[in-house]
């Protein structure tokens, strides 16, 4: 038990290594990681670059999800979700412990162990990243505002074994550059 624990600390050290280390890309960094091709949210004004090897899909609940990327081998997808309000003046932390307290109510009968927050300027986006992992699953949350609407983006890695570490980093930094590509 205390290895794993060590181990899962370990990757999450490197993640926010690597994070604070990675977040503005260049335009030809952006290219390799990203298709020219963009996907379109169903209910708000934002659009994204689809990454290489991935593709988009319709969401069974267009109601909350507003746009879903999945990866060629099944194995990873990214969801957007637009937060709504009736009260204008929400913030991030607020948000953030909504999507928190959401993640926990899902995830009720397991024990999630949750990252601090992070936050991160993804060209001039600011973003406020946590991450926590279910049994087989990690997941990269990212809160962010765009054009004055708040979004939740989260990246999913399924069947993470020990030595994942560099998937994870991919992961991380694909979840980037899409936010980076956000027009």
């Amino acid at each position: 038990m205390a290895k794993r624990r060590i181990k899962y600390l370990a990757l999450l050290i490197s993640i926010i290594i690597f994070n604070h280390c990675s977040s503005r890309y260049s335009q030809t960094e952006v290219d390799q990681i990203l298709t020219p091709e963009r996907a379109f949210s169903k209910t708000s004004p934002i659009s994204i670059r689809i990454p290489f090897g991935w593709r988009e899909i319709d969401a069974n609940d267009s109601t909350f999800i507003d746009l879903w990327l999945i990866s060629d081998d099944y194995k990873s997808s990214l969801s957007l979700i637009p937060l709504h309000s009736d009260n204008a003046k929400r913030s991030f932390s607020h948000w953030i412990s909504v999507s928190k307290l959401s993640n926990k109510m899902k995830f009720k009968n397991m024990k999630l162990v949750m990252s601090d927050e992070e936050i991160v300027k993804i060209n001039e986006i600011d973003c406020h990243f946590y991450n926590f992992r279910d049994n087989d699953s990690f997941y990269r949350i990212s809160i962010f505002q765009f054009e004055e609407n708040y979004f939740e983006l989260t990246a999913l890695e399924n069947n993470i074994s020990n030595d994942t570490s560099s998937k994870l980093q991919l992961l991380n930094q694909i979840q980037n550059a899409v936010i980076g590509s956000i027009e």
